[in-house]
């Protein structure tokens, strides 16, 4: 007894040891049976949520979850065009930040895609086309995102460009194996000297030029008389009338003008942001007319009906003025070139105010409408 007594407690210390362990075991088997229904349940969730986006998605196929695709090649390029697309353009091309100048955050802009009619280019397309350059992808603001197999060769996806407004920049893939016939239309502030983005034996682009659609004479204004100047903006709701005021910055009234002289407003200028009793905001951005670059603060507080830069930057974001008393609590800080010219003008101004809007960042946040509207100036 005296020589086995020793080994007793040990004895009993490794049957605590095993009991501690299957239970341990015990537990680890109900979390892998609740972990294996829950991802029974999420794969079939997320199989629905998928067959549903599958039918309109327009670069990833009818994939469903688990499929192990035939074309890894064609399914890397699928992801690298997506983050392609992200880099180039955001959700809706605007400001999003109170009163923040576009051109601080965003470099690309929305479209409103117009095919033009071909006979109406002095020049023909065929010979705006010129050089391509194989192997070679040009950078740009995405006008027209591309999809597989849509543009058989690179001159069909440079008349595309040619016919489309806005365009002067396009890529066109000649690759079977991946991206074969996607035409990517672009555009650049200068065609004349695109930005090479990639280049070399492995780079499956083709790229070219249009020399259309951008501005010659960058910063270049419109001469403004002695008399007073006035600009109209079209909308589908009215004529907006506005009287520049060069005296308050003569630069940004002759830019402005300029706009007007040459219809520059064309498929890109729109409002988009509304809030009832402050402002109605838009963009005068023009595929036509570089913006405007020049600032002067002041040199008054805005009042109703007053017109400046939003952001306290050059533009092209604007905004119109709307409350009742001066803002003072906006101070000094925003460039004001125009005022709405008449009553009828301004009861436009209200009226689009009043259209439909939504929040999408939630309750007391930025509100805009629905539905961008475009304008001619």
């Amino acid at each position: 007894a005296s020589v086995m007594a020793p080994f007793r407690k040990p004895r009993a210390q490794s049957s605590a040891v095993c009991l501690l362990l299957g239970a341990v075991a015990a537990v680890l088997g109900i979390i892998g049976l609740a972990a294996h229904h829950t991802h029974q349940q999420a794969a079939s969730h997320h199989d629905v949520i998928h067959h549903f986006h599958s039918s309109s998605s327009r670069l990833g196929g009818g994939k469903r979850a688990g499929h192990v695709s035939q074309h890894p090649k064609a399914d890397r390029f699928r992801s690298h065009v997506r983050a392609r697309v992200d880099a180039h353009k955001n959700a809706d091309g605007d400001n999003l930040d109170d009163l923040r100048s576009a051109d601080e955050t965003i470099s690309s802009f929305p479209v409103k895609t117009i095919r033009e009619d071909a006979t109406s280019h002095s020049v023909s397309i065929a010979d705006q086309c010129g050089e391509s350059h194989a192997n070679t992808e040009y950078w740009g603001d995405v006008v027209e995102e591309g999809t597989v197999g849509l543009i058989r060769t690179p001159e069909e996806c440079c008349r595309r460009c040619g016919e489309t407004t806005g365009c002067n920049v396009w890529v066109h893939c000649g690759d079977a194996e991946s991206c074969h016939g996607s035409c990517w239309l672009k555009r650049t502030a200068d065609p004349t000297a695109p930005t090479v983005h990639a280049s070399g034996a492995n780079v499956p682009w083709t790229s070219g030029t249009v020399l259309k659609d951008f501005d010659p004479t960058p910063g270049k204004g419109a001469s403004l008389g002695a008399s007073e100047a006035f600009v109209a903006l079209v909308t589908p709701a009215g004529r907006i009338r506005i009287r520049l005021k060069p005296e308050w910055h003569q630069l940004s009234s002759e830019h402005v003008a300029r706009l007007a002289d040459e219809n520059a407003c064309s498929g890109s200028c729109h409002l988009y942001r509304t809030e009832p009793g402050f402002l109605l905001q838009g963009t005068l951005r023009s595929f036509k007319v570089a913006a405007n670059k020049d600032l002067k603060k002041g040199p008054k507080l805005m009042e109703r009906g007053d017109i400046g830069w939003a952001g306290e930057g050059p533009g092209p974001d604007f905004f119109i003025y709307l409350g009742e008393k001066p803002a003072d609590w906006l101070g000094y800080g925003h460039t004001v070139w125009g005022v709405i010219a008449d009553e009828e003008s301004l009861a436009t101004v209200e009226k689009i105010v009043a259209m439909p809007s939504h929040t999408p960042g939630g309750p007391n946040t930025m509100r805009f409408l629905k539905e961008k509207m475009y304008f001619d100036i």
